[in-house]
């Protein structure tokens, strides 16, 4: 399993991991979430604490 730490300018905005059957599951850090709830990366997956 991998994983990389997303960021968004200077902010950790979430970790991006790769499973072990080659899936990929993002999900945002907590702290970009309550200091940017509106600050989604992209249209597909706005900020929440699902999983995607």
């Amino acid at each position: 399993m991998s994983q990389a730490k997303i960021y968004y300018k200077d902010d950790l905005a979430g970790i991006l991991v790769e499973t072990d059957d080659g899936e990929y599951e993002f999900t945002y850090d907590k702290e970009y979430i309550r200091n940017y709830p509106d600050g989604f990366l992209t249209f597909s997956m706005p900020v929440s604490y699902h999983q995607y």
